[in-house]
């Protein structure tokens, strides 16, 4: 049986090995981590360091590291001797050298101000240990798909930039930095004549006459552009240009090829270069159009890239998060049945499952961001309280900004509720907030405001109008202090990577996402900045109509179920809930054994409650689809650890199905049970 998963074997023969980093001081690990590898056929190479310290040397080529290769990606533990991983990956994404490597964050931490951490520090990807072997050769397969085939992101900002560069840093749009790799002096001469020529683009030209000199260069320096001739004294071919990508950190590569040798340029563009240039066919008009090309060429496939990568990140968060919320599921219903046990009785032991209730409610908040982050998701739509969403998000707000940035929370009272989808406002606030720190280079004072917009009342002064505004709005505000936006900078605040050439800034899709939301939930962005106010960027959403929403409670009836589900703990713990309720319930802990009891009992079964994750190859929605074409009437309930937007595309679900994701509450069980023999007007069977 072929065991490489698909991403892997699709891989041609010719495509370089990448470079894994490992920074891990366990060897038994660093052999798990070989071996999924060497199973997958990956054309990998695995660097292994002990600490951070070592780390960072390697990927600064320091000491013995000197001719180490750069990393493609980075796994990092988060406990580590001498220097750890949390410090390991600041100093990794503070160095604008170095900031674009993808990192996974290894660990066999659960708690939420490491989850927090991590993703605050701009880490993509966070997976627990230990980490299953089939599980691994898996996350081996999807950063392959990804990440491992991906060029590094390219760096805006040169790393000897000041922080007060002001406008300077959106003068990158009308500047190019420009390195020239040429050693023919007639050569350079022309390039800087045509050059010269156009005044659409200004340029910042530094020149290297051997690929020695200019990989020092690279080394030291940011450039968007290098303009390289394949046939150089110390190199020569397809080599010169793989040094360059390999050292250029993602800058756009132009070569030059002579008149009679435009197959070599060909074949440069198949190795990944955006653009080539035939020497003696050089006029200044066609070498700036080149340039322009090959720097908004770049441009576009690091943004593809990128978004490739954010996929990424919430397929492996998904795949967390399935365990994760199995384990939740079981601490909030058993908290919940012991509360029920000890109401009026033991104050004490109700207020402690209480606390159990709303830390596992926290926990699944912060599961569902992770899922949330880097990929398409469904909208589920849910009246929502902006009040309500910051104050359940403070605490991993205040884990996220870090202690040099003091919080200031001034929520409106009386806002209108709207109709949004809990997990992307949550991402909303998030990325507002990181955005806001990552302004502070020092630290500062940042506010979070809620307030109630009102458009049909243009003499009120309100926050800043967005296109299309009208009627009633709660909107979110985050203000911060410093040097205030230019009028570019505010028309572009929300285009992706805007403001990823900043020093401290993560990816540049934030504000992106964040403008993103808004129009998809009928909403809308703005921005305004000045020396007294500061910048404040705002979010709005339409609040909901007043009109009081059908409350009715079903009554409901006991009957027979057939519950699937392979974890004997929540399986238990499920029955033990609807018996509780009244209800009959027949237990199987596979697909198959359900179909077993199926033709036992099928005559008595009202309703089917079953998991999608099945160990015996027959999932949830093959279970219900089989029970569907014996009887069409029958209700079907569907639970998972993952979230609902992944599983439709991953398993297919029909319209209309109903899904209970992991960890639902006691309420939310019944609830759903009562509302579907309700709709299928069942009678009950129960003890016929």
């Amino acid at each position: 049986m072929n065991t490489t998963p698909p991403a892997l074997a699709k891989r041609g023969s010719n495509s370089r090995p990448f470079q894994i980093l490992l920074v891990e001081d366990n060897p038994a690990d660093d052999l798990l981590a070989r071996e999924a590898f060497r199973t997958t056929k990956a054309r990998t190479v695995v660097h292994r360091v002990e600490d951070g310290l070592e780390a960072l040397a390697f990927m600064r080529h320091q000491g013995r590291f000197k001719d180490a290769p750069r990393p493609d990606l980075v796994l990092l533990d988060l406990n580590l001797p001498r220097m750890d991983g949390r410090e390991t990956l600041a100093e990794l994404k503070s160095d604008p050298r170095l900031r674009s490597i993808p990192v996974l964050v290894l660990t066999t931490s659960q708690a939420e101000e490491d989850v927090g951490g991590a993703y605050s520090l701009h880490a993509n990807g966070y997976v627990r240990k230990p980490v299953k072997y089939d599980d691994f050769i898996t996350l081996v397969a999807a950063i392959d798909a990804f990440w491992l085939g991906c060029a590094t992101l390219p760096e805006e900002m040169p790393a000897e930039a000041p922080a007060a560069a002001g406008n300077e840093a959106w003068n990158r749009f009308n500047s190019v930095r420009l390195l020239l790799i040429e050693d023919s002096a007639s050569d350079v001469f022309l390039l800087e004549s045509a050059l010269a020529e156009s005044d659409a683009l200004k340029f910042e030209l530094t020149h290297a006459s051997r690929l020695s000199a200019a990989r020092s260069l690279m080394r030291r320096h940011i450039f968007d552009v290098v303009i390289v001739d394949l046939g150089l004294p110390d190199s020569n071919g397809l080599a010169t240009l793989r040094e360059v990508q390999n050292q250029g950190g993602g800058a756009a590569v132009i070569v030059l090829t002579g008149l009679d040798d435009e197959e070599a340029g060909l074949a440069a563009l198949r190795e990944g270069a955006q653009d080539f240039i035939v020497k003696g066919q050089l006029s200044g008009r066609a070498l700036v159009r080149a340039i322009r090309y090959a720097r908004d060429r770049r441009r576009i496939e690091d943004q593809l890239r990128q978004a490739q990568r954010d996929q990424t990140v919430g397929q492996l968060a998904a795949g967390v998060a399935h365990d994760f919320n199995n384990l939740l599921q079981v601490i909030r219903a058993q908290a919940e049945l012991l509360a029920l046990g000890a109401a009026g009785s033991r104050p004490e032991v109700a207020e402690t499952t209480r606390q159990i209730i709303a830390t596992s409610d926290r926990a699944a908040s912060l599961t569902r961001q992770m899922m949330t982050y880097g990929r398409q998701q469904r909208m589920d739509l849910a009246p929502l309280n902006l009040n309500d969403v910051v104050n359940g998000l403070e605490p991993l707000i205040r884990r996220s900004i870090g202690g040099t940035i003091l919080l200031d929370l001034d929520l409106r009272n009386g806002l209108p509720a709207v109709r949004a989808d809990l997990g992307m406002v949550e991402q909303v606030v998030m990325n507002l907030m990181i955005h806001a720190r990552d302004s502070l280079l020092g630290g500062g004072p940042v506010q979070l405001a809620t307030r109630l917009a009102d458009f049909t009342r243009p003499e009120t002064e309100i926050a800043p109008v967005f296109a299309n505004a009208s009627g009633l709005y709660a909107a979110l505000a985050v203000t911060y202090p410093g040097r205030p936006l230019g009028p570019e900078e505010m028309r572009r605040a929300f285009d992706p990577f805007a403001f990823s050439g900043d020093p401290g800034c993560g990816t540049g899709l934030g504000l992106a996402m964040v403008s993103g939301v808004a129009q998809r939930h009928g909403g809308g962005v703005a921005v305004r900045s000045s020396p007294e106010t500061g910048t404040e960027f705002w979010f709005y959403l339409p609040a909901m109509n007043a009109a009081a929403q059908n409350t009715a409670h079903i009554d409901g009836k006991a009957c027979t179920i057939l519950l699937v589900e392979d974890d004997d703990i929540l399986r238990n713990m499920v029955a033990t809930v609807l018996q509780g309720a009244g209800h009959q319930v027949v237990e199987a802990s596979s697909g198959t054994l359900a179909l077993d009891q199926w033709e036992k009992n099928q005559a008595g079964l009202d309703l089917v409650i079953t998991d999608l994750m099945m160990p015996d190859g027959l999932n949830g929605d093959e279970l219900g689809r089989r029970l569907a074409t014996l009887r069409p009437e029958l209700p079907i309930i569907y639970m998972s650890g993952y979230g609902a937007d992944a599983l439709t595309a991953q398993w297919m679900l029909r319209g209309g199905v109903d899904f209970l994701a992991k960890p639902f509450s006691v309420d939310e069980l019944l609830g759903l049970v009562r509302s579907k023999l309700a709709q299928t007007a069942l009678s009950p069977t129960a003890g016929q």
